[in-house]
């Protein structure tokens, strides 16, 4: 049946109902805020990837007058070429040459004494010249001694006494070794030459007081063939008297 309005369905576009458009609408306005989304989240894009750009330049490029610093990764190359990393080669001409040993001194030894004479006063006889040989080599217990005189002066008699050793040649002589009696007292002065003339020698040493073992050491070695022992006061005996003893003489080079 047909109604007075036409058929049923059929309106006329002028009076469609406008829910009809409603999805297409809504469609419309979805894309809109898709693309809008998009372009937005292209844009961070563009910006975000700006920024790291200017920032990768900002930290390759140092400002004007700030040194660049070298970077962990340098060439070894690049490090080895500047001076602080050079490391100097040792020139053979920089080695401290070595300075020449000091010449060895020779090692003392014992001389051995040709023969040992007792002398006076102006060459004249000494006392006990028999046993004057006893003081040289080996020496013995009883050595060589004085006579026995009043006082320790030779009462007055000589001005001294003593013994002359001869070396057979010249000599160096560096240091003296007498063994004398326990007692002290004996004062008594060493002298050399190449003659066995008192007053053609010269004095190397003296010594007062002495007893016992005596070392002198010369400051200065002697060149000599003859050695004198010459006393010049004698100590007691322990029976009054006075008299000097000798037991060893040593020389040494």
């Amino acid at each position: 049946m047909i109604s007075e309005q036409g058929p049923k369905g059929h309106l006329p576009e002028d009076e469609a109902p406008t829910e009809i458009f409603g999805p297409i609408r809504t469609r419309e306005r979805r894309t809109v805020k898709l693309t809008a989304v998009l372009a937005a989240a292209i844009l961070i894009v563009l910006v975000v990837a700006g920024y790291e750009v200017t920032t990768r330049l900002g930290r390759s490029v140092a400002p004007a007058g700030r040194p660049v610093a070298v970077a962990a990764h340098t060439p070894a190359a690049v490090v080895a070429s500047t001076p602080a990393a050079a490391t100097p080669s040792a020139s053979p001409s920089a080695s401290p040459s070595p300075s020449p040993s000091p010449s060895a001194t020779p090692p003392a030894r014992v001389l051995a004494p040709v023969s040992a004479s007792a002398v006076g006063p102006d060459g004249a006889s000494g006392d006990d010249p028999v046993a004057a040989g006893y003081v040289i080599g080996r020496g013995s217990s009883t050595g060589w001694e004085t006579d026995w005189y009043t006082t320790a002066e030779f009462g007055g008699l000589q001005t001294g006494t003593g013994l002359i050793i001869d070396m057979g040649h010249s000599v160096t002589i560096g240091k003296v070794t007498l063994t004398l009696g326990g007692i002290p007292g004996t004062d008594f002065e060493v002298l050399a030459g190449n003659t066995s003339t008192m007053s053609h020698m010269s004095r190397l040493a003296a010594q007062s007081d002495a007893s016992g073992t005596v070392e002198l050491t010369l400051t200065k070695p002697a060149q000599a063939r003859y050695l004198l022992v010459w006393l010049t006061k004698l100590p007691p005996d322990g029976e009054g008297h006075y008299m000097g003893r000798i037991y060893h003489i040593t020389v040494t080079s």
